[in-house]
């Protein structure tokens, strides 16, 4: 992740973003119990996914590798929605 992150220039973001999602991921397990919590994890993953494919875009990588920052935007995004209806 060090080598993708500087082929990204964006290795000065590097610790915020491991770091976002971990908190990320907590929140969405926190999400169980309270639901606000899940709701605005699960919008902040999703919203970082949608950056990482920009930013994939944007260095004209293949849009095969896009692909997976797209699947977890979605499925994050799905997981909102849900947090959202109920």
């Amino acid at each position: 992740m060090v080598a993708e992150f500087e082929r990204y220039k964006l290795a000065r973001f590097r610790f915020l973003t491991g770091l976002l999602q971990c908190l990320g991921a907590a929140g969405l397990c926190v999400g169980f119990v309270n639901q606000k919590i899940g709701f605005a994890a699960a919008i902040g993953l999703s919203l970082q996914m949608a950056l990482g494919v920009g930013v994939r875009l944007q260095i004209k990588d293949p849009l095969l590798l896009a692909l997976p920052a797209a699947t977890y935007c979605l499925i994050n995004a799905y997981i909102a929605w849900m947090f959202y209806l109920n």
